[in-house]
């Protein structure tokens, strides 16, 4: 028996058997809910068959399903993969590769050109070749534009026979959704367009959970027994830059059928958590089996700090929302803009007066006040011009905020007071700057450049520079909460016209390129260097070789693009690693911004990459962390910028232009 087994293995070799099967089969195959387009099972003549349908958003227009697989086999360098697959029905479909590096992060995504279905069943292959060493490959199905495709049958195979003909690669492909009929902007502000992030609590009744009918998604909504009443709610908790002012106007727009009493409401905060939040209830109305529209409109009275929109049903009901829009209703015809910028003063200093322009004349306007917990309210006539003027007064330490508002408008401005000595160690800094032309500056960054605009370290290096430059200093904040790398370049490419798919705020990179720039600073990594749980945080967001990999095409573009500019990189931000050791120690398992060993790594990468492309690089890394005390650089989080992290940052920036700039 055994000489017969080595007889047909070695026939086999002979005649060129190469295959080794990874997968088979459509099973496993499934979609996600950040990518476009969705999966199903049917059943056709008794074998169950994947539908793909594609969907559009963002501009985007198609549909994609991948198969989470695992496999023994060893996947390195020059080897093929070969992915086989009968598939019918109507438009482009091609079979692409989800690859993972042995050491984790993102993973790399491999396009093909791809091939045009019929009503008839065909038989499509693509090969692929490695071109390094991967941990995992992951197979996925794509539609492009209106499509729709059925897939029968799927093989995964390793073959590195000579003679495949590797599939032709393309650049990445989404499908480009169909040019829509004009039509008259709505000048309102969008706050959120959808159903999906709405949660029910605890200590409310109802239960809330997304579901699928007929390929379209719903919010289900159910009620339940809560203390003494029968009800569900609901809500959203998001995030806008928007301010909630007294006399805004707000819709919530929805889409929604089932059965009882429905309504739509507020959850309005007051500024800097100084009381409960305040519940507002829209009329009910009646629901049916049909899907209707319905429109809420909620007036605030007062100034609040965030507004989060709930869905409710009374009693013994049901509701299935299709869709949900929160807009701020806007007056195009009033504005408000502040000609102040950020002050920054010592104790018992009087501010310079702060001045406000709109387009209401001889008109009461509300200005508010607010130092944490401290807040003043009061109106002041604009002048004939529109002028609004706020006299030189003295503030309290820390950063008061001045919030100007009219009819739902308004805007804020910031003084800052600060001690006598920090005072005169920064100031002593910045006057060693001497511009000898105008200077502006592009800041590319995450959360920590994008939050507290206004008053944040970049506000605070164009005051000290303008103190003693007036007038010469401007810039413009490019920055993005939440960004890492690969979605700024991805952005960038798009604007650029380089690449079809947009990225998360796309429109924070609008125009950045129809400018000129003498100073172009990148401050990311930390979000790049986030980890997981999941696999005990032994891998960073993004492997050190695809940090590199994105922002050595970022600033390639940049250095096309601006090439007057000088570019500086910014170390990235550490975190309070104290902060999240105790978290864990509690039981808890939070995301780990900044951990030490990878801020490191992409630290000692990026001088580096500097010293080869000749860029600057502002080491904030070690001034950081020889602050004492430590956890003084951040707000509660351990991550982002308190008002102090902003001073370091600041003053570390100044000592750079202090260098150039003398």
């Amino acid at each position: 028996m055994k000489k017969l087994f080595s007889c047909l293995l070695l026939f086999a070799v002979l005649c060129g058997v190469h295959a080794v099967t990874l997968m088979s089969g459509i099973k496993a195959f499934r979609d996600q809910p950040y990518w476009n387009g969705k999966a199903n099972f049917i059943e056709e003549n008794g074998e169950k068959i994947l539908e793909l349908t594609s969907s559009e958003a963002k501009n985007n227009h198609y549909g994609r399903a991948f198969s989470p697989y695992s496999t023994k086999e060893n996947l390195v360098a020059k080897d093929k993969i070969v992915a086989t697959a009968k598939v019918r029905g109507k438009g482009k479909f091609f079979i692409g590769l989800l690859k993972y590096r042995p050491k984790g992060g993102m993973p790399v995504t491999l396009f093909t050109e791809p091939i045009n279905l019929t009503e008839t069943v065909q038989e499509v292959k693509f090969v692929f070749e490695l071109e390094e060493a991967f941990a995992k490959v992951y197979p996925y199905f794509q539609i492009l534009g209106d499509s729709i495709a059925y897939v029968e049958s799927f093989k995964l195979e390793k073959d590195n026979d000579t003679e495949l003909k590797v599939s032709k690669v393309t650049p990445p492909t989404y499908g480009v959704a169909k040019p829509k009929t004009a039509v008259k902007k709505n000048p309102n502000i969008l706050l959120m367009e959808s159903k999906a992030i709405f949660r029910d609590q605890p200590y409310w009744g109802g239960k809330a959970k997304m579901v699928t009918e007929n390929g379209k998604s719903f919010l289900e909504l159910t009620s339940s027994v809560r203390g003494h009443r029968y009800f569900g709610r609901a809500f959203a908790p998001f995030s806008t830059r928007e301010l909630f002012l007294p006399d805004s106007e707000l819709i919530a727009t929805v889409r929604v059928r089932g059965k009882g009493k429905f309504f739509a409401g507020l959850l309005k905060y007051l500024p800097n958590g100084t009381g409960a939040p305040v519940l507002a209830e829209s009329t009910p109305v009646d629901l049916s089996d049909t899907v209707k529209e319905f429109k809420f409109k909620f007036t605030l009275e007062k100034l609040y700090d965030r507004v989060y929109p709930f869905v409710q049903i009374n009693d013994e009901s049901i509701a299935y929302i299709e869709y949900f829009r929160l807009e701020k209703v806007i007056d195009p015809s009033v504005k408000i803009t502040a000609e102040t910028q950020l002050q920054i003063i010592t104790e018992n200093d009087t501010a310079a007066p702060v001045i406000f322009s709109t387009s209401l004349k001889n008109t009461e306007i509300n200005i508010f006040k607010f130092n944490g917990k401290n807040k003043s309210e009061e109106k002041i006539k604009t002048d004939a011009n529109g002028k609004l003027t706020l006299h030189g007064a003295k503030y309290q330490q820390g950063t008061t905020h001045i919030c100007t508002a009219a009819k739902g408008i308004g805007v804020k401005n910031f003084i800052k007071v600060i001690s006598k000595e920090e005072y005169s160690n920064t100031d002593s800094i910045a006057s060693e700057i001497k511009l000898k032309k105008p200077v502006r500056m592009l800041m590319l960054g995450d959360s920590l450049s994008d939050f507290y605009r206004g008053y944040n370290y970049i506000d605070r290096l164009n005051f000290w520079i303008n103190k003693h430059n007036p007038g010469k200093f401007t810039f413009h904040n490019a920055g993005v909460g939440g960004d890492f790398c690969e979605r700024a370049s991805t952005r960038m490419e798009f604007e650029l016209k380089h690449n079809p798919k947009s990225a998360y705020r796309q429109e924070m990179y609008s125009g950045i390129f129809k400018d000129e720039y003498d100073y172009i600073f990148i401050f990311m990594g930390q979000n790049d260097t986030r980890c997981m749980p999941k696999d005990n945080y032994s891998t960073p967001e993004t492997t050190p070789e695809e940090q590199q990999k994105y922002l050595s095409l970022m600033v390639k573009r940049l250095k096309e693009n601006c090439p007057k500019a000088k570019i500086v990189l910014i170390s990235p931000s550490p975190s309070n690693e104290a902060h999240f050791e105790a978290l864990l120690a509690n039981g808890k398992k939070p995301a780990f911004y900044g951990r030490k060993k990878f801020v490191d790594t992409y630290d000692q990468i990026n001088r580096q990459f500097c010293k080869e492309n000749k860029l600057d690089y502002v080491d904030i890394l070690s001034v950081i962390r020889n602050h004492k005390p430590l956890k003084d650089i951040y707000v509660t989080d351990g991550v982002h910028l308190s008002e102090e992290g902003g001073r370091v940052i600041a003053d570390e920036l100044l000592k750079y232009f202090a260098k150039e700039c003398k």
